[in-house]
């Protein structure tokens, strides 16, 4: 598929007065998504009217679900509704204008933007998808500093902007890779997006497989080897 350059900020521009020259800058971007949020009472918080006029898209920027203990926010919400208003995910919106359609194509399986079939599901807790995360420094990262000594960088890509500071603990998020930025957590479902490889959970058969060869395997290392060979294999 070829993609065209969108650009998604993860800034919400909510507060007055509109900077006349950012939203110059910002009107004279064909492909923008700007963000949203739900406020506690369930109702939406939007960019300036001065800005969202412009724009093509605005996705919500609610965080992914951490499911387990660890903390890891492993699955954003592609969908999420707010006093009756629908909101798709920053990084689907992103996603689709970048694949030059005007709508997703839904079921209650799964959404289709282009030729790339998304399994989200709807469900109780809406539109659940697994993010493909990868290491530190596997997608780039372009400073303000590099993009105006080479505005030329970020030519023809699709970009996520946002804050990445450490000091920025209010939008940092857990992955298996250790902490990342908000805007970097839309980067990754971004790109998971992008790839069409999807995570799903694994079959239960599988599930038991596993767990049987963990009973089964450690009793045979022992019956094999040598104790002192034996226990740094199966602790391995």
């Amino acid at each position: 598929m070829l993609f065209r350059s969108a650009v998604a900020i993860d800034i919400l521009l909510a507060d007055p007065p509109a900077d006349e020259r950012l939203l110059k800058a910002l009107q004279n971007i064909p492909n923008l998504v700007l963000p949203c949020q739900l406020l506690p009472n369930g109702t939406w918080e939007y960019p300036l009217k001065e800005f969202s006029t412009g724009a093509a898209a605005i996705g919500h920027v609610q965080r992914p679900v951490a499911r387990l203990s660890d903390g890891i926010s492993r699955e954003p919400n592609l969908e999420e509704i707010g006093k009756g208003d629908r909101r798709w995910a920053l990084a689907l919106e992103a996603f689709r204008l970048a694949s030059g359609k005007t709508s997703v194509l839904e079921s209650p399986q799964d959404l289709t933007i282009a030729n790339t079939v998304i399994p989200a599901p709807r469900t109780d807790e809406g539109r659940m998808m697994r993010i493909r995360y990868m290491p530190e420094g596997t997608l780039p990262r372009v400073s303000v500093l590099q993009l105006i000594q080479n505005p030329s960088v970020v030519k023809d890509k699709t970009v996520f902007v946002g804050i990445t500071d450490q000091s920025a603990t209010r939008d940092r998020l857990e992955s298996p890779f250790g902490p990342v930025a908000g805007v970097a957590v839309h980067q990754y479902a971004y790109e998971t997006l992008a790839s069409g490889e999807f995570l799903s959970p694994a079959g239960y058969g599988i599930v038991l497989i596993v767990c049987a060869l963990f009973v089964a395997v450690p009793p045979l290392v022992f019956a094999r080897f040598s104790l002192p060979l034996a226990y740094p294999m199966v602790v391995a």
